[in-house]
């Protein structure tokens, strides 16, 4: 059995922008295959896994999913990988929703069988790469506002009165958030929260799951002499905590590492 917010795998592939992702369109049109293997990475790039990969490009798609794709930030790069939203048993098919955007006049029939099934893989695609670029910066500002605000908001509900962590529970989330962070402006959000926890056990348990670690890898990053020094400083919180390191401790989530 495998328990909700369980990583699965990570999704691997050739990694190109737009204008390469229309000419291996073309051409996969032209060789009559039938099964694309492309997954989005950011606004401007993405991930063919048609030549090479992994299994994890043979996840299908369901209307009810047991399963997410998740961006994270590792050592600087961006990295996709597929994490359970619920428990799922022993045999069962590991499912996600594709949100495909279909680039032909015939949308692909969705086969998922589930109550909710919506009956075709996602919407028509707007436009050509080249249209796409030139939309999408009003977009992208709307977007990354919105995202803005939902980071906050997560961010909130894990704080205490004094703007600090509550307690491990809300620590080891704050965490899961920490190594998913690649803006200097939520990183610095995240850092005036270590800096406002005092809670012993909520320190003890971001040294087992190697704050200092992406701290060292956020100064690499860094170019901004004001975000160096608050680095720098909430590195400083953990100079008297002491973790015994022990092979038997087992969290209630295992965090990748960040090496």
């Amino acid at each position: 059995m495998c328990f909700r917010d369980t990583f699965i795998e990570e999704y691997c592939g050739e990694i190109y922008d737009l204008d390469t992702f229309e000419q291996r369109r073309v051409e996969y049109a032209s060789l009559g295959l039938q099964h694309f293997f492309f997954m989005t990475l950011d606004s401007d790039t993405l991930i063919d896994s048609t030549r090479k990969g992994n299994q994890s490009r043979f996840i299908n798609h369901s209307c009810e999913p047991n399963c997410e794709t998740q961006k994270w930030t590792v050592n600087g790069q961006t990295r996709i990988g597929f994490f359970s939203i619920r428990d799922i048993e022993a045999m069962e098919e590991i499912t996600f929703d594709y949100k495909y955007e279909n680039y032909g006049d015939n949308p692909q029939t969705c086969y998922c069988g589930t109550p909710s099934c919506r009956g075709t893989l996602g919407g028509k695609a707007a436009g050509t790469a080249s249209e796409r670029r030139r939309s999408s910066g009003g977009k992208r500002r709307r977007v990354g506002a919105a995202q803005a605000n939902q980071f906050q908001d997560k961010l909130s509900r894990l704080l205490g009165p004094d703007g600090g962590l509550k307690d491990e529970k809300s620590t080891i989330t704050f965490m899961q958030q920490l190594v998913r962070t690649d803006s200097t402006e939520q990183r610095s959000a995240q850092l005036d929260v270590v800096l406002a926890t005092s809670a012993s056990v909520c320190l003890e348990s971001m040294m087992r799951f190697k704050i200092l670690r992406i701290l060292r890898h956020w100064l690499a990053e860094a170019n901004d002499d004001a975000f160096v020094l608050k680095v720098r400083f909430a590195s400083l919180r953990f100079e008297h905590v002491f973790v015994c390191p022990s092979s038997e401790f087992r969290g209630p989530f295992r965090m990748p590492v960040v090496s």
